[in-house]
């Protein structure tokens, strides 16, 4: 069964999802002797998502999550990065945040899990409802 939309999961219909743009920090070692340092992984967040908005001209209010994949978080990155750096970059108080730490495929199962938790919002939540 179909529904405009996509196909049914659990009596809602799927949302048919789309990466628009993508942004990579640099890579580097954060060690006394590597490139990063001196930069902190806020900085470095804040930097991407600020980047993903003004390529974007997206306004304030219309991320509503922010999934991040972070390898071993460690001090700074112990609570919500992604929460903090969404903040930081001007993307608004309604915006949520995740982590996901899987060592090297944090960046794809941050993809992935972004793209899955979209696909399964219904209809309603698409015109401005609340996910449920």
């Amino acid at each position: 069964m179909h529904r405009a939309g996509g196909p049914m999961l659990g009596g809602n219909a799927l949302i048919d999802t789309y990466i628009l743009d993508a942004v990579r920090t640099p890579r580097g070692r954060g060690k006394a002797d590597g490139s990063l340092n001196e930069v902190s992984p806020t900085a470095l967040s804040v930097a991407a998502l600020r980047a993903i908005k003004e390529r974007n001209r997206l306004p304030e209010d219309v991320v509503e999550d922010v999934v991040l994949g972070i390898v071993e978080p460690v001090n700074e990155q112990g609570g919500d990065l992604a929460r903090i750096a969404a903040l930081e970059a001007g993307l608004g108080e309604q915006v949520s945040g995740m982590q996901i730490n899987r060592f090297c495929a944090s960046g794809l199962e941050a993809v992935t899990t972004a793209a899955s938790r979209s696909r399964r919002r219904t209809t309603s939540s698409r015109r401005g409802s609340p996910p449920t």
